[in-house]
């Protein structure tokens, strides 16, 4: 029986003052060599893939035993197992999962004269054979992942499909996934090592986008736990959500889909009733492309997603043809206010706004190098940037109002990351992980029309100007639940901005003694984060 034995518990707690959140982006082949029950030392064991020409070599010890780490997640690997005085062994088709190993039990047969032929099994044949998980763990591949529907294309339908994973489907609850229990923000988000959550806990769900932040068609494997018994995972308390990027091999490889959603595919009639429904169209679309650059050296992996969709906005004025009229408000007053605006104060208010103007852009970049047979190196980079129109001040029920297009605001995210591995073998017994990585994070909250300018409330009554208790001043306040018009940047966007930078980096050292697995590691993270907020900068 193995023993893991972590020591980065402590070399984290000197060196970093925030919990450890390493986060493995690899997975390893290790096992037992045996002859009848007995131990066979130096025997030879070569870790194989054809798809991009990897190699890893290792030799038991006097256990009997191997570890082969640093390995691409996913496969097929090969292992090939000779002894002198015994028959060889293949064994194919092992496929592993990010940050497990797989344990492979192999039993040579003896071979004094030299005669026997070598045995050749897969990996489901071999008894005992399987990838030991640390923890409650849901794993996808990207098979699996390309057979689950999900309209959103978004990593949360793949999260929700854990035992302990509840997703908030409510409108106000911004698909938010919690895990046993606990707020969505307590979630941690990883890509290629890189945590992507959400650093200042805005956003409901954790995530720093609206929907995924990485097109599915680039994730090679998807992992979700609740409570893994590793002392390298930290930084959540819900669900740590782990993804692996897909990685070119010796071949090419390529997707692409398109969808679109308007107008005319939607119906117009329930029950005899016609329903007026707006104009819009949403077009959603993307690829993704990989293969060698040199055989069995360097790899690439590209893919990108992009959404533009003119979703309808229902409030409007009475006589504008809005699927939801507000009353007290018609088209010409909101004409004339805009005219008054822009002949008073040079200020376009922008008239109704029809749509939410939704736009999603997603892209992912990934180069993997075999430098040798014992380094392997990867380089990813992703970005993704996405925004609706959101409207401010507008009220279908009495009192009611109606916001101008200069009144709402884009809220969207905008994220770009990096991040560079090398993973080297040393000797049979001694392997390391070096990682870097960089994130710059904004979330966007610009009025549609820009700042510098005052936000304004119009009553649609002219004889609504009361004095309010205790003020000099009189304000415009609506008798009789007359409607109000609001134009210009709304009060809480006048000054608002957020964003933050993280870098860090990670270095692991794995040693094999015996029956034992030592690791020791040490990670350094720094996060810098701005934030400017203040209400009614411009007046209100």
């Amino acid at each position: 029986m193995r023993n893991n034995l972590f020591l980065g518990a402590a070399i984290v707690a000197l060196v970093a003052p925030m919990g450890a959140s390493a986060q493995e982006t690899t997975s390893s082949i290790r096992g037992t060599v045996t002859s009848g029950g007995a131990p066979i030392a130096g025997a030879t064991v070569v870790v194989t893939t054809p798809d991009t020409g990897t190699r890893s070599t290792a030799t038991t010890n006097e256990s009997g035993t191997f570890n082969v780490n640093g390995l691409r997640a996913g496969g097929p690997y090969t292992v090939s197992i000779s002894a002198p005085g015994y028959g060889s062994t293949q064994i194919t088709d092992i496929n592993t999962t990010v940050a497990q190993a797989f344990d492979l039990p192999v039993e040579l047969v003896a071979d004094a004269g030299g005669t026997a032929d070598e045995v050749v099994v897969t990996a489901s044949r071999v008894p005992n054979a399987r990838s030991i998980s640390q923890g409650p763990t849901t794993v996808l591949n990207a098979r699996e992942i390309a057979n689950i529907a999900t309209v959103n294309r978004d990593i949360r339908d793949l999260a929700r499909r854990d035992p302990f994973a509840r997703l908030d489907d409510s409108p106000s609850g911004g698909r938010a996934v919690s895990f046993a229990g606990q707020n969505a923000r307590f979630n941690r988000f990883t890509v290629d090592g890189v945590s992507v959550s959400d650093n200042f806990g805005l956003n409901t769900d954790g995530l720093p986008s609206r929907r995924s932040p990485i097109p599915l068609d680039a994730i090679g494997q998807f992992q979700a736990q609740v409570a893994p018994y590793d002392v390298r995972q930290g930084n959540f308390q819900g669900g740590a959500i782990n993804i692996v990027l897909k990685s070119g091999t010796n071949e090419f490889h390529g997707t692409g889909f398109y969808a679109q959603q308007r107008d005319e595919f939607v119906g117009d009639e329930t029950k005899n009733i016609k329903i007026t429904v707006p104009n819009f169209k949403q077009e959603n679309y993307g690829a993704e492309l990989s293969g060698p650059i040199i055989k069995d050296k360097l790899f690439f992996m590209v893919a990108g997603e992009r959404l533009r969709g003119g979703r309808p906005i229902v409030e409007g004025p009475t006589d504008n043809n809005a699927g939801q009229p507000i009353s007290g408000i018609s088209q010409a007053q909101v004409d004339q206010i805009s005219g008054i605006a822009k002949s008073v104060y040079g200020y376009e208010t922008g008239g109704v706004l029809r749509n939410l103007g939704d736009k999603d852009d997603r892209v992912v970049a990934k180069l993997d190098a075999n430098l040798a047979d014992t380094q392997r190196l990867s380089l990813t980079y992703t970005y993704a940037n996405d925004g609706i129109n959101l409207l401010q001040n507008t009220f279908p029920n009495a009192p009611t109002g109606l916001g101008l297009a200069s009144n709402a605001y884009v809220q969207g995210n905008r994220l770009h990351t990096g991040v560079a591995q090398l993973n080297s073998e040393w000797s049979d017994t001694f392997s390391t992980e070096v990682r870097g990585f960089y994130k710059n994070y904004t979330r966007i909250q610009d009025p549609l029309l820009g700042r510098g300018f005052a936000q304004f409330r119009v009553c649609t009554n002219p004889t609504s100007t009361v004095a309010a208790p205790g003020l000099t001043v009189s304000p415009t306040a609506c008798e009789n639940n007359a409607g109000t018009v609001t134009f210009g940047p709304d009060s809480s966007r006048q000054t608002n901005e957020l964003r933050s930078e993280t870098w860090g980096g990670l270095v692991q050292a794995r040693l094999t003694m015996n029956d034992h697995d030592v690791r020791a590691f040490t990670e350094v993270s720094s996060v810098s984060i701005f934030n400017s907020f203040l209400q009614n900068s411009s007046g209100s």
